[in-house]
């Protein structure tokens, strides 16, 4: 599920390509997200490429939100957090990256990752 969601997948398309539920691809990201610490092994990333995906349950009104930093090289989700579209929700991922030094973050310039990131590596 997790490549299929670094690869470009939505949560509809992953469901249907697995044959189950959105809500269950939305729980297991979500326990994915909540796991303490980063993912990661390695305390060293040239580059890590952060960007967001959402998806509902049942009403467009409740958003939900997944960070995420994933490394092309190795190929892993380094680390993944779910929240509101706001920069909170960045600094919640940029603490799960915490110990772990990155020399420079591909982002997609949306604000709040510029607000949260050092300028210097984004």
């Amino acid at each position: 599920m997790s490549r299929m969601l670094v690869r470009g997948s939505g949560v509809s398309d992953i469901a249907q390509v697995l044959g189950v539920s959105q809500v269950c691809v939305l729980r297991h990201l979500q326990r994915l997200a909540e796991r303490a610490g980063p993912v990661a092994e390695k305390r060293h990333y040239e580059r890590l490429q952060l960007d967001e995906l959402w998806s509902y349950v049942g009403s467009k009104k409740r958003k939900r939100w997944f960070l995420y930093a994933y490394c092309p090289e190795s190929k892993e989700i380094v680390a993944m957090v779910c929240g509101s579209r706001r920069a909170a929700t960045v600094r919640k991922l940029s603490r799960k990256l915490g110990g772990v030094e990155v020399d420079w973050f591909c982002t997609d310039k949306w604000k709040a990752f510029q607000k949260v990131l050092p300028y210097e590596n984004t």
